[in-house]
């Protein structure tokens, strides 16, 4: 008898549980990428407009 024809121990494929942690981050980046990408992240646009109203009293009771 041969000694060729005993069985290979193969592992067996597993996913862990860190795997698929990457996954979902990667998975995740990509959408919320996708998303301030649609909404303009991206643009060169350089006009920015900050408005501010202070009122007048700024000490409180009196007016």
């Amino acid at each position: 008898m041969s000694m060729n024809n005993d069985r290979m121990n193969m592992p067996a494929a597993r996913s862990s549980g860190a795997g698929w942690f990457v996954a979902g981050i990667l998975v995740a980046l990509l959408v919320g990428g996708g998303l301030y990408y649609v909404n303009g992240g991206f643009s060169s646009s350089e006009s920015v407009s900050v408005e501010l109203k202070v009122p007048d009293n700024i000490v409180p009771g009196k007016e």
